[in-house]
């Protein structure tokens, strides 16, 4: 399931390049696609707060989105550092 971050939180330090998005995702299915709009690139996510015993990890990192799997339905909440605008 493709989704756009949930209300996501922008952190930006002045005269850096990398901007820190925190948000949640998830609840349907077994793997969700989260997009961060205005960034050019991901460089890293890191995922956690899985309600199952499955817990979430970052399957892959492409351009502005990347895939996690997760437990049925779980959300789960994620940071990610991003470079650039679009």
């Amino acid at each position: 399931m493709a989704l756009t971050a949930l209300a996501p939180t922008r952190v930006e330090a002045p005269g850096s390049f990398t901007t820190v998005v925190m948000g949640t995702a998830g609840g349907t299915s077994t793997s969700t696609v989260v997009t961060i709009p205005g960034v050019s690139s991901i460089q890293t996510v890191v995922v956690g707060g899985a309600t199952s015993t499955t817990p979430p990890y970052c399957d892959t990192i492409s351009a502005n989105t990347f895939t996690v799997t997760h437990g049925n339905t779980d959300l789960f909440t994620y940071i990610a550092l991003c470079k650039g605008g679009v």
